[in-house]
C-alpha cells in the first residue's frame, strides 16, 4: 500500500480526516487537491 495522503476537514464540532489514495483513485484525488487549493469547500455546508 502507498503512503497515505490526508486531508483535514474542519468542522464546528471537531476535525474529520479524510484518508486520500492516489494509488487506488488518481484522478479524483488530483481533483480533490486542486478543489482545495482554489478554496472551493471554504464554507461549504456539510452534511453527513
Amino acid at each position: 500500500m502507498a503512503v497515505a495522503e490526508k486531508l483535514n476537514l474542519e468542522l464546528k464540532d471537531g476535525v474529520v480526516v479524510i484518508e486520500l489514495r492516489p494509488d487506488i483513485a488518481p484522478n479524483h484525488v488530483a481533483r480533490i487537491k486542486e478543489l482545495v487549493k482554489q478554496k472551493f469547500y471554504d464554507g461549504l455546508k456539510f452534511h453527513r
